[in-house]
Formats: structure tokens, C-alpha cells, sequence
């Protein structure tokens, strides 16, 4: 549902989740065993979690979505909020190469990098084209 913190674990490998907000400048985004480490499960705990949103909103994490405890259903357009820090959304493909960053898309710095607009799509994927 719009609102909720997910956790985003690779398929094909075990003890792997996706944690953004990290390094200096908190654009850092890699998967980490989330449980391999004591800092890793307290304090960089909130490094792991993405607060799921119908729209950017106002950057904060306390931001109210409109669309909060709606549910996400297939094709629709998502954006994703890393919990440690306010102002990043997972975003990439296109800022500086293929890699993914935790991006604040407020800022004017950032404006002409991709939006941090993901679709949700089942598997398989037929022709990788997406919605827009």
C-alpha cells in the first residue's frame, strides 16, 4: 500500500537488500546483508527501509501521500523514499551511468536527472517497454 516501509531483498542471491541514503552526501544506494552486522542492524537499520509514495510530496518523511493506504497494484507509477534521511528517492538509468542513487529531486541541482519514477510490473517481462 502507498504509505507502507518495504524492504527490497535481491532474488537471486540470499542476505541481500537494497539500503539507499548512504556515504557522504546520503546518494549512496547498494545492496548489503541487512543482518550481517551489528551497525547494520541498528544503526543503519532505516538505511534498508522504502516508504512506498504516490508522489515525491514535500521531500519529508513524515510526508502525508494522498494515495496513503491505498493499494499498489500492477502498472502503477511509484516513487520510493529511502526512511534515514529526508529528501532521497530512489532514482537512476540515466544520471550519470546505468547505477541507481538515493537522489533529492527538489533540488535544482539534481533537475536534469530522471525522475525517480518506478513501475511496478509482474514477471515476465514481455518487451521492456514501460508505462508512462
Amino acid at each position: 500500500k502507498y504509505g507502507d516501509i518495504v524492504y527490497l531483498q535481491l532474488n537471486y542471491m540470499d542476505n541481500r537488500w537494497l539500503s539507499g541514503g548512504r556515504d557522504r552526501g546520503n546518494d549512496g544506494v547498494y545492496t548489503e546483508n541487512a543482518l550481517g552486522t551489528t551497525y547494520e542492524r541498528t544503526t543503519a537499520a532505516s538505511t534498508y527501509q522504502w516508504i512506498v509514495r504516490s508522489s515525491s510530496g514535500d521531500g519529508t518523511r513524515s510526508f502525508a501521500d494522498k494515495q496513503e493506504g491505498s493499494c499498489v497494484h500492477y502498472e502503477d507509477i511509484l516513487y520510493l523514499q529511502v526512511n534515514n534521511v529526508n529528501n532521497r528517492w530512489l532514482s537512476g538509468g540515466g544520471y550519470i551511468d546505468e547505477e541507481v542513487y538515493a537522489l533529492d529531486v527538489t533540488s535544482t541541482f539534481w533537475e536534469d536527472t530522471p525522475n525517480p519514477k518506478w513501475t511496478v510490473q509482474k514477471w515476465p517481462i514481455h518487451d521492456g517497454t514501460r508505462s508512462t
